[in-house]
């Protein structure tokens, strides 16, 4: 009897087995376990090409099924910041992001958990909208935005072209998707606290996969430690104002990451009109060498955050 190999969600590369994980594992494991073991293992497999990690043991499950079994009242104990901390601090980092922006743009918060982002955004003096068909209701948004963001949704979807491609059916063409989730290490293995299926952690990301899915979707992306944006064009006003806000950062990590990451990074910054900063030698010391230090960080920390979307409604 032979068995059907699975194919990468994002590339259609071929994938091994990675993990089995218990269903009750939760990102909150590594502070002292929130729910007893189920029994129920979770398969996860990983592309042998760019990495990308998921499963499809969801894949069939209903939206009813998924609010039952994950997005449920218990939900606050796999993730006890979802509701209120995270969301009121990431409003504030975004709103200093946007600030020239304040009064020019429309946004959207798709995967917006219960609201609070898009509210204390509003409070800031943004046009900002939030959708969530587990914690807000089910009713699309019928505009298009300057600016979709996502935060820590894209881990949560089983179907991450659907995903993407839904995220940019709402921005207008020069607009763009400021999307967080973390990036695998680069010797990750089934103990990384960042695959955990209480959570509703199917897809985890490598670089590679996210690269990838960027390209087969006609967008650029660019890093800053777990916030990802992509955008078409660098020179556009919500890329050119997230980009221009803290140029080194961008250049650092990408220094971090691969010569290709460096090089788009370094063309982006001379289209932002700022050169300089992209013309520091240790920007290319250290992607030579190798240099291991903590992150500068971006406007999202890399934890479980609002999002709850597990699949494209459009």
């Amino acid at each position: 009897m032979t068995v059907a190999m699975t194919r990468c969600k994002c590339c259609g590369g071929p994938t091994e087995p990675f993990a089995s994980l218990d269903f009750s594992r939760s990102c909150m494991d590594r502070d002292g376990p929130p729910f007893a073991p189920s029994g129920e293992l979770v398969p996860y497999v990983r592309c042998q090409k760019c990495g990308f990690i998921f499963t499809d043991y969801f894949d069939t499950w209903s939206p009813e099924k998924m609010a039952g079994r994950i997005y449920n009242a218990d939900y606050y104990l796999a993730d006890p910041e979802f509701t209120e901390k995270r969301p009121a601090e990431t409003a504030s980092h975004l709103a200093q992001w946007l600030e020239r922006l304040r009064s020019r743009i429309t946004a959207l918060d798709y995967g917006g958990g219960n609201g609070m982002l898009a509210a204390r955004m509003r409070e800031s003096g943004f046009d900002y909208d939030s959708y969530d068909p587990f914690f807000a209701g089910d009713t699309l948004p019928t505009r298009r935005y300057d600016l979709v963001t996502s935060f820590e949704v894209v881990e949560h979807t089983a179907d991450p072209v659907g995903n993407l491609s839904t995220l940019l059916s709402f921005v207008k063409p020069d607009g763009a998707v400021l999307i967080s989730t973390a990036l695998q290490p680069p010797d990750v293995t089934s103990d990384w606290w960042y695959i955990a299926p209480r959570n509703g952690h199917i897809s985890i990301h490598s670089d590679r996969s996210l690269q990838h899915l960027a390209r087969r979707m006609g967008v650029r992306v660019l890093t800053i430690d777990s916030t990802h944006l992509l955008f078409r064009r660098a020179r556009d006003p919500v890329a050119r104002t997230l980009l221009s806000r803290d140029v080194f950062s961008l250049l650092w990590h990408a220094s971090r990451q691969n010569a290709r990451a460096l090089a788009a990074a370094t063309v982006a910054a001379a289209q932002v009109g700022k050169p300089i900063a992209a013309l520091d030698p240790r920007h290319a010391a250290r992607l030579l060498l190798g240099e291991i230090r903590p992150s500068r960080g971006g406007i999202i920390a890399p934890r479980e955050q609002s999002g709850s979307v597990t699949r494209p409604t459009r």
